[in-house]
């Protein structure tokens, strides 16, 4: 947190000023935790997902291979992204309409392995996608 004078406030809100992580005379200590469970952008607004570099990573792997069902596990193979940051990806750009999921049809005693989900992207995610990379190819002016 950043300091802040206390003669910015009240005084019946200097002792919540002075909480925030300070030791007070009497060696007592007051902690408050918060936490923040989302932060909506102008884009989400709109629908749109948060992009990130790794959310990119992963466009990426669907503009090369746009007509094929990819698992999550090949697409974590691809990109070297861990599966706790991928899945939430795949899960805001599903929500988005721009990745259609559905579930592998084996029984999974015969494959010795559990259903994989397949992911496929859409023509939304296509153009979506080819104007966010080329834009990022393009570079971001300072």
């Amino acid at each position: 947190m950043l300091p802040i004078k206390s003669d910015q406030f009240r005084p019946e809100y200097e002792s919540i000023i002075y909480s925030m992580g300070r030791l007070h005379r009497d060696l007592t200590l007051d902690i408050y935790l918060y936490r923040i469970t989302t932060m909506v952008s102008a884009d989400k607004q709109k629908g749109e997902p948060r992009l990130t570099l790794q959310g990119m990573r992963v466009l990426q792997v669907f503009i090369n291979k746009h007509d094929a069902q990819i698992s999550g596990a090949d697409i974590q193979l691809l990109t070297g992204l861990s599966s706790g940051t991928l899945y939430p990806i795949l899960f805001r750009f599903e929500q988005a309409g721009w990745l259609s999921s559905r579930w592998e049809q084996v029984d999974p005693s015969e494959v010795g392995r559990p259903r994989r989900r397949l992911y496929r992207i859409l023509p939304t995610g296509i153009s979506k996608a080819t104007e966010v990379l080329g834009m990022f190819a393009q570079g971001v002016p300072a």
